[in-house]
């Protein structure tokens, strides 16, 4: 099939099974190259296989740094999370003085770094859970493998709209195994109990699907003649790299998820993962394609201080002269990366998403921003763990009228948070019987009565008792400390009241 339309003055071509090498190459025209070093996660390229996905960058010192995602690393609290951070230094470094080169090859779908008698190709494999990394010096080089966790505690979830909930993420597990270092989280006790009770349906429990009890997920690194440093790197003086990362999520014992992540190490090679790779993208894009010719890219209007906080080289290369079809083949890429894992595609970033900027947490004020700037120092506080799921916005536009009963249990649960987050762990509001009141057991005392009660008695006696007018707007004044409800002003109603 060959057809074309024309949309104004642009061109529109659609092919499927026509000339293999001809989509290829059209394809690869989008492959997108850095060659000045990044500074920081925002420099990221992705590389995926549907459930296991990596975002990778190389900062300004010549160290190669990436994530590791999978869609079904789930915390106890139900977050989707990071798998950990893997940095590789390199002594004597190929990428410094100019030498670098990063490039995403999205028609065979894997990664290659270029540096002074240096080439190094990263891929995931699409048919196993690994990453692989394999490449050549041409001196004898130093090569170190860290691994990286900022979950070394136990941590509370840490959202603007985050549930207040009593259950805390127990911390991730490091240690050498049999000359390699093997990384996981094991799930304590979880949400599931308490989510329930918020939404008021303990009573089927026990049919809400369970993926939270006892999953463990993780990964070995597993570096070719490498030895284990401080039982957290890796370290190699070779010529030779060969890096392969394996991972896994399940829900069991230690014991099980062990024996399954050292049964893969033993089953999988390296050796014919280039033509996996080739073959599982080539034929992904000969499916189906479109490349769009004489667009023109459109002039968009930018918030300048949102754009004072990119820090990152703009520099990159493509081949591609059109905006929609880069923007096209991109988008498409970055889905199938994340397409057909064992639970779907997120919002707001799918397993790509980056750590905050500015050492700040995301919320509905400064999302521009924090998404825009550089990480400082991750830690348990501030990490990539964290999204915005853009719950303020979806609150605004719902229309309470569409479904007024869930309308109502959103509306108290928000209720039931902020009191608890304002005056302590109590039960303030009661439900029973299809409705809900308030627990009279809990002493109620309001200042905005009170001063709508000085303002109204001032009034009527307006024209008679002058002294206690007086007295009535003086005790009136003297209640008011602010204005109403200020930390919930981008609320509608509140701010229309506070107006």
């Amino acid at each position: 099939m060959n057809w074309d339309m024309n949309m104004e003055k642009s061109e529109v071509w659609s092919y499927a099974h026509e000339d293999e090498s001809e989509v290829i190459n059209r394809v690869k025209k989008c492959n997108i190259s850095y060659r000045v070093l990044g500074k920081s996660d925002r420099s990221a390229m992705p590389l995926g296989n549907g459930e296991l996905c990596t975002s990778v960058w190389t900062e300004d010192n010549g160290d190669i740094c990436f994530y590791l995602s999978r869609s079904d690393a789930l915390t106890e609290l139900d977050r989707t999370v990071k798998l950990g951070m893997v940095r590789l230094p390199f002594t004597p470094n190929p990428f410094m003085n100019g030498n670098y080169e990063q490039t995403l090859n999205i028609g065979d779908g894997y990664i290659i770094f270029r540096g002074k008698g240096t080439k190094i190709k990263m891929f995931v494999d699409p048919k196993a859970d690994q990453i692989v990394l394999k490449g050549g010096f041409d001196v004898e080089t130093t090569v170190t493998i860290s691994y990286f966790t900022w979950r070394d505690r136990p941590l509370r979830f840490q959202s603007e709209f985050g549930y207040p909930s009593s259950v805390w993420e127990s911390p991730d597990v490091v240690r050498e195994e049999d000359g390699s270092i093997l990384f996981y989280h094991r799930n304590g006790a979880n949400i599931i109990a308490e989510t329930a009770s918020a939404q008021e349906v303990e009573e089927i429990i026990r049919e809400l699907p369970d993926f939270l009890t006892d999953r463990i997920f993780g990964g070995c690194i597993v570096l070719k003649n490498g030895n284990v440093q401080e039982g957290k790197n890796l370290q190699s003086c070779t010529k030779e790299l060969q890096l392969q990362i394996f991972t896994e999520s399940m829900q069991g014992s230690e014991e099980d998820f062990t024996e399954r992540l050292f049964r893969k190490r033993k089953q999988q090679d390296t050796d014919h993962v280039e033509k996996r790779c080739r073959d599982f993208w080539n034929s992904y894009w000969e499916k189906s394609y479109i490349f769009v010719e004489n667009d023109t890219p459109a002039e968009v209007e930018m918030d300048k201080s949102v754009l004072e906080e990119a820090k990152e080289p703009q520099e990159c290369s493509c081949q591609c002269d059109s905006p929609v079809t880069m923007a096209y083949i991109l988008t498409k890429f970055m889905f199938k990366c994340c397409n057909g894992g064992t639970f779907p595609i997120l919002y707001n970033g799918m397993l790509f998403n980056l750590c905050p900027g500015k050492g700040q947490h995301f919320n509905s004020k400064n999302f521009g921003i924090v998404c825009t700037a550089p990480p400082e120092e991750i830690t348990s506080e501030c990490n990539p763990d964290e999204r915005s799921w853009c719950t303020e916005h979806l609150w605004q536009n719902d229309d309470p009228t569409d479904n007024p009963g869930g309308a109502l249990k959103n509306l108290v649960y928000r209720l039931r948070k902020g009191l608890k987050d304002a005056f302590g762990d109590r039960e303030y509001i009661l439900s029973g019987r299809g409705s809900y009141k308030w627990n009279t057991d809990v002493a109620v005392k309001m200042d905005v009565e009170d001063f709508e009660k000085y303002l109204k008695s001032a009034s009527v006696d307006k024209c008679t008792h002058t002294e206690q007018t007086i007295k009535q707007y003086e005790q009136a004044v003297d209640l008011y400390n602010g204005d109403f409800l200020l930390q919930w002003t981008d609320i509608h109603w509140i701010a229309t009241l506070n107006t």
